[in-house]
C-alpha cells in the first residue's frame, strides 16, 4: 500500500535532484542567454523565490528580441510587395511566428511561479510513489541532443547560402559583404550596406532559430515529466494485490490532483502547443513543396535532406510525447475494467467517470486535444498535400519566380 505521511512532508522539498523545479534548472538557465523565460530564482532551491520583474535585465532583453524579430518582419513584408515571391512569404511567416513565441514565452514567465508552485505540490503528494529517476539527467541530455541538432542544421544552411554567394563576383575581395547581401537581401535593399548593420538581421535570425526549436524541446519535456506522473500512478496500480475502498480513494485523490495540474500546464502553453504544431506543419509542406524544385549543388542537397529529416523527426518527437499524456491518463482504465466485483466501489467508479468524462491532454489553443488520432489526422493531412504538389508541382514551378539575389558591389 503507497502511503505518505505528514513527517515526510517536510522532508520532501524542491531540493531533490529529480523534482521538476530542479530538473527544468539548466533548460530554463539556456533558455534565458536567448531571451526566453525572463524569471528570476531558477537557480534556487525553493520555488517561492521564484519571480518575474518587468523593469529587469532579463525582461529588457526579451523585449529588444522581440522588437528585433518585429522589425526582419517588416522588412521581409517590404520586401515581398516588392518582389511578390513566395519564398520570402516564407520568410515573413517565419518571423512572424518567432515574435508570436517570444510573447507567448513572456506571457509563460509571468505565471511560471504557479506553474512551478503547483507542480512542487504534486511533487510533495506523490513522493510515495518515488521520485522520477535521473529526471534532471534526462532533461540535459534531450536538450543537447535537439539543440546539437539544431545547430547543425543552422550551420549547413549557412553553408548553402555561402556557397549561393560564391556566384557573385565579388565574392573573392570582399566575402563578408557579398554574404551579407545574399544572407540579408531584405536589409541591405532599403539601407546602404555597414558591418554593424550586420547585426540588426543576424542577432534576430539566431534568436528566432533558437525559439523554433527550444519550443518544441519545451513542450517535450513538460510532456514527458508530465507523462511519468501519471504512468507511476499507473504502476502502484498494477503493483498493488488488495484494491479496497481506500486504496482506490487515494488513487483517484492522487489522479485529481494530477489532472489538475495538467490543466493548469495547459492554460499556460495551450497556445505554444497551436504555434508547434502550427508552424511545424506549415515548413513541413514548405519543405515539400522545395522536394519538386531542381537541386544546384552538393550542399544545398545535403541541407534540404538533413532539414527535411530534421523537421519531420521533431515534429514526430513532439507529437508523440504530447500524446504520451493522454496515453497515460487513460492507461489506469484497463485496470478499473477488469476489476473484481468485490473490489468495485463508489471511488472506482467516480475515478472511471472522470478519466472517461475529462482524459488529461494538452490542447492548441483550447481547440483540439493532442491524441493519437490527431497525429494520424495531420499525417493524413501532409500524405494528401504530397500528392496534390506531385500532381500540380511541375505546372506552379514555371511561374514561380525565385528569390532574387543581392550581389552588393
Amino acid at each position: 500500500m503507497y502511503y505518505i505521511g505528514k513527517a515526510t512532508r517536510s522532508v520532501v522539498e524542491t531540493t531533490q535532484p529529480s523534482c521538476f523545479h530542479r530538473a527544468i534548472k539548466c533548460v530554463l538557465i539556456t533558455a534565458q542567454c536567448f531571451g526566453l523565460i525572463p524569471v528570476y530564482g531558477v537557480t534556487e532551491p525553493h520555488v517561492n523565490r521564484l519571480r518575474f520583474k518587468w523593469f529587469s535585465l532579463k525582461t529588457i532583453y526579451c523585449v529588444l528580441a522581440t522588437v528585433g524579430l518585429v522589425l526582419n518582419t517588416m522588412l521581409f513584408i517590404l520586401q515581398y510587395l516588392r518582389d511578390d515571391q513566395f519564398g520570402v512569404l516564407v520568410s515573413v511567416v517565419f518571423f512572424s511566428l518567432q515574435t508570436l513565441g517570444y510573447l507567448l514565452f513572456l506571457k509563460l514567465a509571468r505565471n511560471w511561479h504557479t506553474v512551478s508552485s503547483e507542480w512542487q505540490d504534486v511533487d510533495i503528494t506523490m513522493h510515495k510513489y518515488n521520485y522520477q529517476p535521473n529526471l534532471q539527467r534526462r532533461f540535459k541530455v534531450t536538450m543537447i541532443i535537439l539543440l546539437g541538432m539544431a545547430f547543425l542544421e543552422h550551420l549547413l544552411f549557412t553553408l548553402k547560402t555561402i556557397r549561393i554567394a560564391e556566384n557573385c563576383p565579388n565574392f573573392q575581395t570582399d566575402p563578408l559583404r557579398t554574404y551579407c547581401g545574399i544572407a540579408f537581401t531584405h536589409v541591405f535593399t532599403v539601407t546602404p550596406y555597414a558591418h554593424w548593420k550586420i547585426l540588426l538581421p543576424e542577432l534576430p535570425s539566431i534568436l528566432g532559430t533558437f525559439q523554433w526549436n527550444f519550443l518544441d524541446l519545451f513542450l517535450v519535456l513538460l510532456s514527458a515529466a508530465l507523462a511519468e506522473r501519471f504512468k507511476q500512478i499507473n504502476k502502484a496500480v498494477l503493483d498493488t494485490q488488495v484494491k479496497n475502498e481506500s486504496f482506490w480513494k487515494q488513487i483517484r485523490e492522487d489522479y485529481t490532483k494530477l489532472w489538475t495540474m495538467c490543466q493548469t500546464i495547459n492554460d499556460s502553453v495551450c497556445h505554444l502547443v497551436s504555434l508547434s504544431f502550427g508552424g511545424n506543419l506549415f515548413f513541413i509542406c514548405w519543405q515539400m513543396f522545395n522536394s519538386v524544385r531542381p537541386m544546384t549543388g552538393t550542399v544545398q542537397t545535403i541541407y534540404f535532406c538533413y532539414s527535411f529529416g530534421y523537421l519531420v523527426g521533431r515534429t514526430l518527437v513532439v507529437s508523440m510525447y504530447c500524446c504520451w499524456i493522454n496515453d497515460e491518463g487513460k492507461e489506469v482504465l484497463a485496470s478499473l475494467f477488469n476489476l473484481a466485483s468485490q473490489y468495485y466501489g463508489p471511488e472506482a467508479n467516480r475515478l472511471i467517470q472522470q478519466i472517461c468524462a475529462a482524459p488529461p491532454a494538452l490542447s492548441g489553443s483550447n481547440s483540439f486535444l493532442v491524441t493519437r488520432d490527431l497525429c494520424l489526422q495531420i499525417a493524413g493531412a501532409v500524405i494528401t498535400f504530397e500528392l496534390i504538389l506531385l500532381q500540380i508541382g511541375p505546372s506552379f514551378l514555371q511561374t514561380d519566380k525565385q528569390v532574387p539575389q543581392l550581389c552588393l558591389t
